[in-house]
Order: structure tokens, then C-alpha cells, then sequence
């Protein structure tokens, strides 16, 4: 176990983009790999899906590595915190009506049934009058 953790030692490592890497590609060579037509096409996907992941695992370019994994993870909580901005206005669509600040296109939520009403930024003050 010792030559294991010698080959390791300055190498970079698992993280959440490689594991992402390996689980893809997984899923990828199982959903295709039942289809026929695309056997061959799922194998190829699915083993350059691996090797970027061992690759990135076994790096010594751990800089690099790491910006590529904080850009990985920038890019998936923002796609998962839009999904969950989605369902949340969904679920308050009912008693609030939600509007964007024309000068700093910042996201008021209102409530429902006021009629013309004015409105004022909290963040930069704007002013302006939208129906309800």
C-alpha cells in the first residue's frame, strides 16, 4: 500500500469534477450502450469521459485542476440554483407577482391584487409604477 500512496503523493487527487467525469460517463455507456446503432459511439464516449477523469486524477498540475474544478462547480450550482429560483416563484406565483428593477434588473416580489402600484428598488432606489 505504501507504493500507492508514493505514486499519489503530489498528484492531484479525486474531486467533485472528476467523479462527475467518471459517473457521466457511466450513465452515458449504460443509457446508449443499449441501443444498437450507438454501441460503438457510447464505448467511445464513455472511455473519454474516464480517461479525462483519470487524467485529471493523476495530474501534477494541481493549479490548473483546481481552477477547472471551481469553474465546473460555479457552472453546476448556478444551473441548480436556477432551478430551484424556477420552483420557487412557481410555488409563490399564486399571491405575489415578481418584477425586474429597470435600473439595476435586481427581482421584486410583490404581492398579487394591489393594482397600480409603485415600486422602489431596495438595492438602488429606483422608482417606478407596475399594475398587480
Amino acid at each position: 500500500m505504501n507504493w500507492l500512496r508514493n505514486f499519489m503523493r503530489e498528484r492531484y487527487g479525486p474531486d467533485q469534477l472528476s467523479i462527475g467525469l467518471i459517473v457521466a460517463g457511466v450513465v452515458i455507456g449504460f443509457i446508449m450502450g443499449h441501443l444498437p446503432i450507438l454501441n460503438w459511439f457510447a464505448w467511445i464516449i464513455q472511455s473519454v469521459f474516464i480517461a479525462l477523469a483519470i487524467f485529471r486524477m493523476l495530474s501534477r498540475d494541481i493549479i490548473s485542476r483546481q481552477s477547472e474544478n471551481a469553474w465546473a462547480m460555479r457552472t453546476w450550482y448556478r444551473i441548480r440554483d436556477g432551478f430551484r429560483e424556477g420552483r420557487d416563484k412557481r410555488a409563490q406565483s399564486k399571491t405575489f407577482k415578481f418584477f425586474k428593477c429597470p435600473a439595476c434588473r435586481n427581482v421584486l416580489r410583490v404581492p398579487r391584487g394591489k393594482g397600480s402600484i409603485r415600486i422602489t428598488c431596495p438595492k438602488c432606489g429606483e422608482k417606478f409604477t407596475k399594475n398587480c
